[in-house]
């Protein structure tokens, strides 16, 4: 909801504050509006996220690391800024439409807002993402699977 305050803050309406807010959290999701600012949006939405999730799982081609490969992965991972994402293209740089990355071992998410467990999986899958007036963007949607509970923590 912080993206809903900074659209109110900015000074827009409130109805287009909530189609930009939620352009930012449904639409990038790939979840196509319209957007109505209601608790059942939220519960649909809810369906739709594990509806995806599902076939994320049912679909993806799985790859696993190697120990020795995952190491040589985390160090490149940890010189790549936000910039670097930007440069790939996902249909020359990407060579699954959805997979899964099962890792050797877990790794550690660091989160101010929210504690994460060990994430264990990594899936993408092409998608599409929807802006507050409708206009489509190709993306690829990438998900997370980490272990509620495990050996590390993330500090709150």
């Amino acid at each position: 909801m912080h993206a809903l305050w900074h659209q109110v803050r900015s000074h827009r309406p409130l109805d287009l504050a909530w189609q930009e807010a939620a352009a930012w959290m449904f639409g990038e999701a790939g979840y196509l509006g319209p957007w109505p600012h209601t608790t059942q949006l939220i519960a649909d939405y809810a369906v739709w996220e594990r509806v995806q999730q599902l076939a994320l799982l049912r679909h993806a081609e799985f790859c696993v690391i190697s120990p020795a490969a995952h190491s040589a992965v985390m160090a490149a991972a940890m010189i790549l800024d936000p910039a670097d994402v930007l440069t790939l293209d996902r249909d020359t740089d990407i060579p699954l439409r959805t997979g899964l990355v099962v890792l050797p071992e877990p790794v550690v998410l660091l989160s101010r807002d929210t504690e994460l467990g060990d994430l264990s999986v990594l899936g993408w899958t092409f998608n599409t993402m929807y802006g507050p007036a409708g206009e489509e963007f190709p993306a690829v949607g990438v998900s997370g699977m980490s272990r509620p509970v495990g050996p590390t923590r993330t500090p709150l």
